[in-house]
C-alpha cells in the first residue's frame, strides 16, 4: 500500500484522482463555467426533485454536477419495471457468483484504474475495491447471463468514484446493462455491440468521409474503437469530458454515444489525416486523455450539438435494424464452422479411440500367441526330454 501511495506522490491528478501528464491544465474560463453551473443546479434542483422534464433535460445537456449525478441519474434511469433494486441486491448478495465469472473479476479488479490514485494507494483503496468486488459479483450472480464482461469493471467503478452506494451503484449499472445500451450488448456473443460497430461505421462514412477514407487505408476499422464501445469512453477520455457525455446518455439514449464519437473523429481529422502509419492511428485513438483537444468538455459538447445535429433516432434505428442483419449472419456463419470444427475433432477422437482399440486388440492377440507358442515349445521340449531318457534306457552295454 505505502509503494502505490508513493508513486502518486509528485504527480499531477485531476478533481477525480487521475494522473494526468504534464501541461494538464483546466482554464480560469471552464472553473467559472463548472461554478455556474453548480449555481443554477443549487437555484433550480436545491431539493433534489429530479423530475424528467425539458428543463432537466437542457441542464443535463449543459452537465450534472459532481456530487448531484448519482442521483440525477438514478432518476432519469428509472425504469419502474419489477421489485426495487434493495431487494434484488439483498438477494444477489446471498447468492454465490459462478466461480468463472468471479474468478475474472478477480483479476480485473487490480487492472481497474490503475492511474487513479483513490482505487490504487490512497487510504480509501481498499473499501473502493471492496466495494466493487461486491457490486461486481452481485450483479454477475442477478444476471448469470450476461454474468460479467471485462469493462463492466470500469462502468461500476466510476459510480463507486463518484461516491454512490453500493446499493446506487448496482443500480446503475444494470439499468446500463439493460437500459441504456442496446439489447445483446455485453451478450456472450456480443452481438448488440457488434451491430453498433457497423452503426458508427456508417456515420463515420457519412459525417467524417475523409477521415474514413484514411482510416480505411487500414484494416480493423472497428478494432481502433473497440474499448470506447466496451467502456463508454470511461479511461478513454478525460473523466469530466467522459461524465459530461454520461449526462446526456442517462437521459436521452445510445444515439448520444455515436455523437459523441464522431466528434472525436471529426475533432481528429488532421491527425488522422497526416498520418500513413497503423500504430500512429492506433495510439491516436488510444491517448485521448492526454490529448488538449479534450481537455475542455464545454466546448466538446458545443461543438458534438453543432456537428450531429441532424442525426436522429430514427437514422439510428434504422442503421441498426440493417446491420442486425449483417452481424446476425456472421454469428451464424460462425456458429456454424465452429459446430463442423467440433463434429470434425469428435469424429477424430472417435476415430482415434477405435485405432487404439484396435491396437490394444491386436497386442492381446499377439499376446496370446506367443503364450501359446511358449507352451508348445515346452511340451516339445519335455516329450524331447522323454524320448532321449528313453533312447538312453535302450542302449546296450
Amino acid at each position: 500500500m505505502n509503494g502505490e501511495r508513493s508513486r502518486f506522490e509528485g504527480q499531477i491528478l485531476d478533481t477525480y484522482g487521475f494522473v494526468r501528464k504534464s501541461g494538464y491544465s483546466v482554464s480560469p474560463n471552464t472553473t467559472a463555467q463548472v461554478q455556474r453551473r453548480e449555481h443554477r443546479w443549487e437555484i433550480v434542483y436545491g431539493r433534489k426533485n429530479y423530475q424528467k422534464s425539458s428543463v432537466l433535460k437542457r441542464f443535463c445537456r449543459k452537465g450534472v454536477p459532481k456530487d448531484k449525478r448519482i442521483a440525477v441519474w438514478l432518476t432519469v434511469s428509472e425504469t419502474g419495471d419489477g421489485p426495487s433494486y434493495e431487494q434484488r441486491f439483498r438477494q444477489a448478495c446471498s447468492s454465490p457468483c459462478q466461480p468463472d465469472f468471479k474468478s475474472v473479476i478477480f483479476e480485473d479488479l487490480r487492472r481497474t484504474f490503475p492511474d487513479n490514485s483513490n482505487f490504487h494507494g490512497g487510504s480509501q483503496s481498499e473499501r473502493l475495491m471492496g466495494s466493487l468486488k461486491l457490486v461486481l459479483e452481485a450483479f454477475a450472480s442477478f444476471r448469470p447471463d450476461p454474468g460479467y464482461c471485462q469493462g463492466m469493471n470500469s462502468i461500476a467503478a466510476t459510480f463507486i468514484l463518484l461516491r454512490g452506494t453500493e446499493l446506487d451503484c448496482f443500480t446503475l449499472l444494470d439499468r446500463v446493462i439493460f437500459h441504456i445500451v442496446p439489447s445483446s450488448y455485453y451478450s456472450s456473443n456480443l452481438k448488440g455491440l457488434r451491430i453498433e460497430r457497423l452503426v458508427f461505421k456508417s456515420l463515420v462514412q457519412k459525417y467524417c468521409p475523409q477521415q474514413f477514407a484514411r482510416i480505411e487505408q487500414f484494416s480493423g476499422f472497428e478494432l481502433y474503437f473497440d474499448k470506447w464501445f466496451v467502456c463508454l469512453f470511461i479511461d478513454c477520455l478525460p473523466m469530466e469530458l467522459a461524465l459530461r457525455i454520461w449526462d446526456m446518455l442517462f437521459y436521452e439514449s445510445f444515439k448520444v454515444f455515436h455523437r459523441a464519437a464522431l466528434t472525436i473523429i471529426h475533432r481528429l481529422k488532421d491527425e488522422i489525416l497526416a498520418t500513413n502509419d497503423f500504430m500512429v492511428l492506433a495510439d491516436l485513438f488510444s491517448s485521448l486523455k492526454d490529448n488538449p483537444k479534450f481537455y475542455n468538455s464545454q466546448a466538446f459538447v458545443i461543438e458534438m450539438k453543432s456537428l450531429t445535429s441532424s442525426l436522429s433516432i430514427n437514422t439510428v434505428s434504422a442503421l441498426r435494424n440493417q446491420m442486425r442483419s449483417v452481424v446476425e449472419k456472421e454469428i451464424e456463419e460462425h456458429d456454424m464452422k465452429l459446430r463442423k470444427r467440433q463434429e470434425e475433432m469428435a469424429r477424430k477422437r472417435e476415430s482415434e479411440q477405435q485405432s487404439r482399440k484396435q491396437e490394444s486388440g491386436t497386442r492381446q492377440r499377439q499376446t496370446s500367441t506367443t503364450v501359446t507358442s511358449s507352451a508348445n515349445n515346452s511340451v516339445v521340449y519335455r516329450n524331447s526330454s522323454r524320448t532321449s531318457e528313453n533312447t538312453v534306457k535302450t542302449v546296450p552295454l
